[in-house]
């Protein structure tokens, strides 16, 4: 069914992106003289003139999924965050070098899912699904409840860390700290001084948070990145591209659902 958004009409389908592996499509058609595919979010998304002939619309829908497919084929990676994601009904992960088990389990009674610690164990992780849950979205929710507990678990911990980064090499005011599992940025600072961390830097090295923590409290000094900012950055912590480094190498693999 057609939707309309602000210039443009799109409907949403799923595409066949290998042999029984679906991603959701958008498929827009708007006012522009070429064709083009991206990656979203969310979605894969392809973008066609409004007006084409069925024969022409089905000529490029044809081309972009064959663009595609051969991204997917050089680069499988761009993809992960929108295909299905097996979830074993037991798996580990290791948060901040602490190893968790975690069991999932479907029909706790309830109206929503939730995950808690064990009342005996407090390194197993239960996480009680209200009902059934298609694969494509269990994966996410999954990630979305155990991220949340690992979050209020160790944000204490994590802001202990950000007040002793922060008095060693910047002494400046910081109103808080949050940890909230976000995919686009691993951190942002606010003008009020809020430090906000992306809780999956728990699942990275010690150092690879720490440099993300000192570059975020940089920000309380030089709301830029001149070359003030990266002087502060460089003189808290001297091997920070080395940091820096192993997270655009490894930061997309960082991910709360068990193995």
């Amino acid at each position: 069914m057609l939707r309309r958004s602000k210039n443009s009409t799109y409907d949403d389908r799923r595409f066949e992106l290998f042999p029984g592996a679906f991603v959701p499509l958008r498929v827009y058609q708007e006012n522009r003289n070429g064709y083009r595919a991206s990656i979203g979010k969310k979605q894969l998304i392809f973008r066609l003139p409004r007006g084409l002939r069925e024969a022409d619309r089905s000529k490029f829908l044809l081309e972009l999924g064959r663009w595609a497919r051969e991204t997917y084929s050089k680069d499988p990676g761009h993809f992960e965050h929108l295909l299905p994601q097996s979830v074993p009904a037991m798996g580990v992960i290791t948060v901040m070098e602490t190893e968790f088990r975690v069991k999932v389990g479907e029909g706790n009674g309830r109206k929503s899912h939730f995950a808690t610690l064990a009342e005996e164990d407090d390194r197993m992780v239960f996480v009680e699904l209200a009902g059934m849950v298609g694969p494509d979205r269990l994966g996410p929710i999954v990630e979305t409840l155990v991220s949340r507990l690992m979050g209020q678990l160790f944000l204490p911990k994590v802001s202990q860390r950000v007040a002793q980064l922060n008095a060693a090499h910047f002494r400046q005011p910081v109103s808080g700290v949050t940890l909230k599992l976000t995919k686009s940025q691993w951190g942002s600072c606010s003008n009020k001084g809020k430090i906000n961390l992306s809780s999956r830097l728990l699942l990275a090295p010690k150092k690879v948070m720490d440099a993300v923590i000192v570059h975020e409290l940089a920000h309380r000094i030089e709301m830029n990145h001149s070359d003030r900012f990266w002087k502060l950055v460089h003189d808290a912590m001297p091997d920070y591209e080395e940091q820096h480094g192993w997270l655009k190498v490894n930061g997309r693999s960082l991910s709360f659902l068990p193995k």
